[in-house]
Parts: structure tokens; sequence; C-alpha cells
């Protein structure tokens, strides 16, 4: 049978655990909200996120296809139109398959880091959860 003082102990543990996981929520939720500002701040400044590689791709295939379409319209043999078409597009080739390369091991290499980066935070984040628990 339990006594009075078991059942307060018990409410008392209850009331403590609850604190506790309100204290870890809120700091979570701080620490989401600081890296959410950090985040938004290392963002470019014209809020796009981007760096100059999309916008110098972009600007490679439409030189490519102004260039294509300057050919198709020149007054030249179309033998001669063809081959240099072929030329064109063989460099375009070359060309943007160094790109998506460079690219895609740009992207690489952010994912690491920003992999890495969250093991880090939730490291940090796990060590000032059990500092604040043992407060």
């Amino acid at each position: 049978m339990y006594r009075r003082t078991d059942i307060d102990e018990e409410e008392q543990e209850m009331e403590q655990e609850q604190e506790l996981d309100e204290r870890v929520a809120a700091f979570a939720q701080e620490h989401a909200r600081r890296d959410r500002r950090e985040h938004a701040a290392k963002r470019a400044p014209d809020g796009a996120g981007h760096d100059g590689r999309a916008l110098g791709l972009g600007m490679l295939l439409g030189a490519a296809l102004g260039a294509g379409l300057a050919l198709l319209l020149a007054p030249a043999s179309g033998e001669d139109t063809r081959r240099q078409l072929r030329r064109g597009a063989r460099r375009l080739y070359v060309r943007g398959s160094d790109a998506v390369a460079d690219l895609r091991d740009d992207a690489e290499r952010r994912a690491r880091r920003l992999a890495r980066r969250g093991m880090e935070r939730g490291r940090d984040l796990a060590q000032d959860v059990r500092d604040r628990a043992r407060v």
C-alpha cells in the first residue's frame, strides 16, 4: 500500500522530469532559432543563396545557343554550317562536362561540410543539455 509521502515523492519526480523536458525543449528551440539566423546571415545579399557558378553556366549555355542560331542564320553552305555546329557542339559538351564535374565536386564538398557541422552542433547541443540537466 502506498503512503502519502510515496505519492508526493512520485509527483515531485514527475514534476521535475516535466520541468527538465520543458527546459530541454526551450533550449533546443533557442538553438534552432540561432541556427536559422546564422544561416540567413550567410546567404547571398540578393537572398537567392546561389554562387556565381549557376550564373556562369547559364551564361555559357546562352552563348552557345546564340552562336548556334547565328550559324544557322548566317549565309554559309549547308556543309560548312553543319561542320561548325558539330565543332561547337563538341566544345560545348567538353565545357559542359567540366562545369558539371566542378558543380558535382562542389556539391560533395558542401554536403560533407554541412554533415560535419551538423554532427558538431548535435554534439554541442547534447553536451549543453547534459550540462543544464546537472544544474
